[in-house]
């Protein structure tokens, strides 16, 4: 089931969106990509990397944890930012090194979850309830 298949599902923590999840699985991979890169590349944006990858499932975790439906929004909608941000970075290496094709399906991936989790708790109340009966 995907986190944003029914508006009926209850989350109690973050810990259990798929979204969440794949987000720490990005930043696993981007933190061994970086420690595999030679030293001048490590250096030169490595540490850049590593803090944006980081970033993403935090602000999952706080836009969960927000009291306001605005700032869950606006916390996944800065994920969305800050993967577009990585996938920029990783393409300055280039598109046939390790990192680039280590990384890019997962940014893929997680750019659908957000969006689309995104998208789910941006729609009316109405709309929300009009999709749950149609699924």
């Amino acid at each position: 089931m995907s986190d944003t298949e029914s508006p009926k599902t209850t989350y109690h923590s973050y810990h259990e969106l798929r979204v969440w999840e794949k987000a720490i699985e990005l930043s696993r991979e981007v933190l061994n990509q970086v420690l595999a890169l030679q030293k001048d590349a490590r250096q030169y944006f490595g540490q850049d990397l590593i803090d944006l990858s980081l970033t993403i499932p935090s602000l999952i975790a706080n836009g969960f944890a927000s009291r306001s439906k605005k700032e869950y929004i606006d916390s996944l909608k800065q994920g969305l930012r800050n993967v577009s941000k990585i996938e920029t970075s990783i393409l300055t290496v280039g598109e046939e090194t390790p990192l680039n094709q280590s990384v890019s399906p997962l940014l893929v991936d997680l750019r659908k979850m957000l969006a689309s989790l995104t998208s789910a708790l941006t729609k009316p109340a109405k709309e929300q309830a009009e999709t749950a009966v149609a699924e």
